[in-house]
């Protein structure tokens, strides 16, 4: 690790684990205090509406950061991932923001099918089989969770 490559800051598992942890910092500081309120006299915290969101938000910051880390402590990985197109970081990170920032006006359903079917396109998966299921999945979870467990997802501009 004596010799720092800054080319090792370009690989898209730091690129893309950065954005995520920032992503991460912003869910857990700002979008579950202000969208998500807390019962007054609540004893266990771990019954609150806010834990599992808590939990989840910080094992995205842990495992985000654990892949810009393994990144630096495994050289020879880095190396391998300088040499990928910088478009597939591009197309993730925006995937993954448009996913977080179009969820609530695109609807679940629809963002779903997008963010599924750009990231199988950016990896050249060639099966038909998975674009259908990429676009059937979806539906399926949105009316699991509607449906079976009574989550309120939104719709978009799906059922207006």
């Amino acid at each position: 690790m004596n010799d720092f490559d800054t080319r090792r800051l370009l690989c898209p598992n730091v690129i893309f684990g950065i954005t995520l942890a920032i992503l991460s910092i912003a869910f857990i500081y700002a979008f579950i205090p202000a969208f998500i309120n807390e019962p007054p006299g609540l004893k266990n915290p771990m019954l609150s509406p806010r834990w599992l969101p808590m939990v989840m938000g910080w094992g995205c910051f842990i495992l985000s950061m654990s892949l810009v880390i393994a990144e630096f402590f495994h050289p020879e990985i880095a190396e391998h991932h300088v040499h990928e197109k910088s478009l597939h970081v591009l197309v993730l990170c925006a995937v993954l923001l448009s996913y977080v920032l179009l969820f609530e006006t695109a609807g679940a359903i629809l963002i779903g099918v997008v963010a599924t079917v750009a990231l199988f396109a950016i990896r050249s998966v060639k099966s038909i089989v998975a674009y259908i299921l990429a676009i059937a999945l979806p539906f399926v979870v949105y009316f699991f969770f509607t449906t079976l467990l009574e989550v309120p997802l939104p719709t978009g501009i799906f059922m207006e």
